[in-house]
This record gives structure tokens, C-alpha cells and sequence, in this order.
């Protein structure tokens, strides 16, 4: 009789532990963690940079991502990167960000990452002011720390918005103002998001496009994103990512600015 009680304690607690650690689908979670939840991210990403002597060059970057839902509808993070080669480092894969910002999936916003192997670190806090079951609309600001040589100080302000369709459709979009402080003129940039994710079991897969308005001191440039992006949900703690993006598909050589990217993340409630 002991060794049944045993037996049935343990897969009850087995039971609970499993439940009690299981993340929502991908298109069911909120704007930001859960109260106490803990999300690392390590991924790779793949761009080209012009090299004069060589011609197109590829590089190789990595970044590392943490953040930690204080309350539910608070969130803490922080992120750095590594890129490998000059190729990496020059390849302008975002607004002032190289290879690394590929490896950092489904993020288009990444910039003032100064112009060395390691990234200059970035520090975000997201907060969500409506979250309802179908939209959740919240406030996001960033300060990137300008650690690498010759950096400037960079920031962001945004409204993160996402539109769920519980268990199917997962639409993320906002507005993001990107910030940093180049002499002798300071760059900014508006950058709308639209990425589009359905869910099919424990795998998700979404369109990725955007619009962006640079202005680099008095060069005004627009760009037009595009890409795909899909994962998989293991033992509903742990994503596997993969994207491939293109930053600039409004340009004659639009396939210059194509790089791609896999991620691993693990939540922990």
C-alpha cells in the first residue's frame, strides 16, 4: 500500500511540476512575461557586409537576451552580442547593428551597437497598460550603455501592440522611435513592425515585414522589411527559432541586406 501512495504522490507531483512549468502557445502569451517568469534567449545570425577588396563577405554574430517579468505586466531585460569578423561587425544588418541583430529573432529593433566585436549592452523595460484577451498595448523604453570605444549614447521609446486570436492568429505591431546621439548629428529613426504568426499544434509560423523612416544626420532614407520566421515548442519550455530577413527590399540590391538567424529560448515560470 506504501509503494502505490508512492507511486501516485509522484505522478501527481510529476503531474503538477509539468503544468506548473508549461509557457502558453506562442500565439497565446502576453506583451510581457508573467510575474516572476524568467526567459533566456542564446542565437546566431548570418549577414553580408561590401568588403572593397573582396566583394560581398559574410559574418557571423551571436547574441544573449534575459529578461524577467517583475509583476505581471512589468518586464526587465537586458541583451548584448558578439559579432566574429569585421564582415559581422560592418554589415548593417538594422539601424546601427551588424550580424548579431539577425541571431535576435523577430526583434527588429536593435541599434547603437557600436563598432567592435562585443555590443554595447542594452537595458529595456516593457509595461503593459491594456491587456485584454484579444489586444494588449503597452509602453517600451530602452537605454543602450555606450561601453564600446567611440559609441554614443542611444535610447528607444515605443508602444509595443499585439492582437491575438487565442490558439490560432498572433499579429505584433507598434511604433518604435530609435534613438542615438552620433556626432555632429544625432540619428533617429519611426519603425512600424508588422509580423503576422499562426499556430498549428506545438509549431508556429508568421510573416515578418515593417516599414522604417531613417534620418542619419541630413540623410533621409525609407526602408521596406521582409522575411519569415517559425519554431517549435518543446515540453512547453523551450522555443527553437529560425528566421530569414531581408532589411531592405526596397533597394536595387535589396538581396544584400538578406541574413537569417536560429535561437534557443527557455522560460521558466
Amino acid at each position: 500500500m506504501n509503494k502505490s501512495v508512492f507511486l501516485a504522490t509522484g505522478a501527481l507531483v510529476g503531474t503538477v511540476t509539468a503544468s506548473a512549468f508549461a509557457v502558453e502557445p506562442w500565439v497565446d502569451r502576453p506583451l510581457t512575461l508573467q510575474g516572476l517568469t524568467f526567459r533566456g534567449e542564446a542565437g546566431l545570425g548570418l549577414a553580408q557586409a561590401q568588403d572593397i577588396f573582396a566583394g560581398m563577405k559574410a559574418g557571423v554574430g551571436a547574441q544573449l537576451d534575459a529578461a524577467l517579468g517583475v509583476t505581471n505586466g512589468l518586464e526587465l531585460g537586458v541583451r548584448t552580442g558578439y559579432r566574429f569578423s569585421d564582415p559581422a561587425i560592418w554589415s548593417g544588418a538594422a539601424f546601427g547593428a551588424g550580424a548579431d541583430a539577425n541571431g535576435r529573432l523577430y526583434e527588429t529593433e536593435t541599434f547603437g551597437q557600436g563598432g567592435d566585436n562585443w555590443t554595447n549592452p542594452e537595458l529595456r523595460i516593457t509595461s503593459s497598460f491594456l491587456a485584454t484577451r484579444i489586444v494588449s498595448v503597452g509602453l517600451q523604453a530602452r537605454y543602450v550603455f555606450p561601453f564600446v570605444a567611440k559609441s554614443d549614447f542611444a535610447g528607444l521609446l515605443g508602444i509595443p501592440i499585439r492582437v491575438q486570436l487565442p490558439k490560432m492568429l498572433r499579429v505584433d505591431t507598434g511604433v518604435y522611435f530609435p534613438y542615438v546621439n552620433t556626432s555632429p548629428q544625432s540619428s533617429w529613426a519611426m519603425s512600424i513592425p508588422a509580423q503576422v504568426y499562426v499556430q498549428v499544434g506545438d509549431a508556429f509560423a508568421g510573416v515578418l515585414t515593417g516599414i522604417r523612416y531613417n534620418r542619419f544626420g541630413d540623410t533621409n532614407r525609407s526602408d521596406i522589411t521582409f522575411g519569415f520566421g517559425g519554431g517549435y515548442t518543446l515540453s512547453s519550455m523551450v522555443d527553437l527559432k529560425a528566421q530569414v530577413y531581408a532589411w531592405r527590399i526596397n533597394d536595387a540590391d535589396w538581396s544584400r541586406t538578406i541574413g537569417g538567424g536560429l535561437a534557443v529560448a527557455v522560460t521558466v515560470p
